[in-house]
């Protein structure tokens, strides 16, 4: 089965979206989120305690109900980005971006080629664990997979301008506490 990202839709359709921030990893508080008329709950890896076993149970429990995950990760690394989007999770958050080289950087760790430099195994959730149909995976992932960065600090302010162009991003988010 492909998954069409709602989220990444509604945005694309400029169709207003409601959501929280979750840093509690706790598979029930997605459960009674998705009861809701929320849009999406941001599960919060970077200030939070969920750790990539309850994120994966978090993630498959928001795709049981009308919620759309986007977890925000706690860091830019290129393996902490591979082990997310691995959940087979269709939307991150990616903080403390402050350059058009980290940017470009983190957009291709989130892309596979020939759009970026995403490792691959088919044998994840986030390929139905085969490699059957990889191709269509492979071109539903790079096309349905929504990206936000996290710009931070003066630096991130005094670059925002050029990091706007970067392509591949769908969100900027300016991260207030940290300008």
């Amino acid at each position: 089965m492909i998954r069409k990202n709602k989220l990444k839709k509604n945005f694309k359709n400029k169709k207003l979206q409601i959501g929280t921030w979750s840093s509690i990893p706790i598979l029930n508080i997605i459960d009674v989120l998705g009861t809701t008329n929320l849009d999406f709950v941001i599960i919060d890896m970077e200030h939070g305690s969920v750790s990539y076993e309850t994120l994966e149970g978090m993630v498959r429990a928001a795709y049981s109900t009308s919620i759309t995950p986007i977890v925000r990760l706690s860091s830019s690394s290129e393996n902490e980005i591979l082990r997310v989007l691995e959940t087979g999770v269709q939307s991150i958050m990616i903080p403390h971006i402050n350059s058009v080289e980290k940017a470009k950087t983190v957009s291709e760790y989130c892309k596979y080629r020939p759009l970026g430099k995403r490792g691959l195994s088919p044998y994840t959730f986030s390929h139905k664990y085969t490699h059957q149909n990889l191709d269509k995976s492979l071109q539903n992932n790079n096309k349905e997979n929504f990206l936000g960065i996290l710009v931070e600090g003066k630096e991130g302010l005094d670059n925002l301008d050029e990091i706007c162009k970067v392509p591949n991003i769908d969100v900027i988010y300016l991260g207030l506490f940290d300008i």
